[in-house]
């Protein structure tokens, strides 16, 4: 198959590009960040340096491939860019997927939507509640993309999975607070979660694992709290997270 990722030249792209290589597929890469050398070496792997907001660029990148996924987020703070450049190229993508008929949307959402957790539990049937998360610009321009992918759904007939992350780590770890709390464990600290947070830890390859088998599975559109659907792999990312704790604290 051939897949389409917008916002491939970050560290989530990078991983999921090199988890679809490994599994014989081809990889279009659309970032406004990307290097022509990320393509070199590899020739299923095609690197497009452009922004979403380029309509006829997006539709182009995006004619024959089946399926496309929008890792593409700006996190700014400023209103103005969530909604003008996240939102509006998020749609642009969504109608060249149309366009371009292809079989699958996924959209890399938030759990921040559902804001502060009413519940121990969250599932996607939990109120969202994005004026009470930690960043309810974040929140609100992820919703609003969220909703687009219904519509498109509904009014256009394109099968869409949302995946609403919570915290995920690969070889490396992105994530500052989740740094933070392997650099306190180094060093023997008590280990803090950041104010309002919460969730689940996962790696990145049982996150692509996950989102690509229920991906396979829906024709239609269904958003997906991560914490609703993968609890054993919870479970296994735990034991890696100690893995490497430990491996981090041997010479300690």
């Amino acid at each position: 198959m051939r897949f389409l990722l917008a916002g491939g030249a970050g560290e989530m792209g990078r991983h999921l590009s090199g988890f679809l290589l490994d599994r014989g597929h081809e990889v279009v890469v659309l970032d406004k960040a990307a290097s022509p050398a990320m393509g070199k070496g590899d020739g299923a792997l095609t690197v497009i340096r452009g922004d979403l907001a380029d309509k006829s660029l997006v539709v182009a990148a995006a004619r024959g491939v089946d399926g496309i996924v929008n890792l593409a987020w700006s996190f700014s703070a400023a209103a103005a860019t969530v909604f003008r450049e996240d939102v509006c190229g998020h749609a642009n993508l969504l109608a060249a997927a149309v366009a371009g008929q292809a079989k699958r949307f996924i959209f890399a959402s938030t759990a921040a939507v559902y804001g502060a957790p009413q519940v121990e539990t969250v599932t996607e049937e939990h109120p969202w509640l994005p004026a009470k998360a930690r960043k309810p610009l974040y929140a609100l321009g992820k919703l609003a993309a969220e909703e687009l992918c219904g519509i498109y759904h509904r009014e256009k007939g394109l099968a869409t999975t949302i995946i609403r992350f919570w915290w995920t780590f690969g070889n490396t770890i992105g994530g500052r607070h989740l740094r933070d709390m392997i650099r306190a464990a180094i060093n023997g600290e008590p280990l803090e979660i950041a104010a309002g947070a919460g969730g689940t830890f996962v790696t990145l390859d049982e996150r692509w694992r996950l989102c690509c088998e229920k991906a396979a599975r829906e024709t239609g559109f269904r958003p997906s709290a991560d914490s609703a659907g993968i609890r054993q792999a919870f479970r296994q990312a735990l034991g890696r997270c100690a893995d490497k704790v430990a491996a981090e604290t041997a010479h300690v």
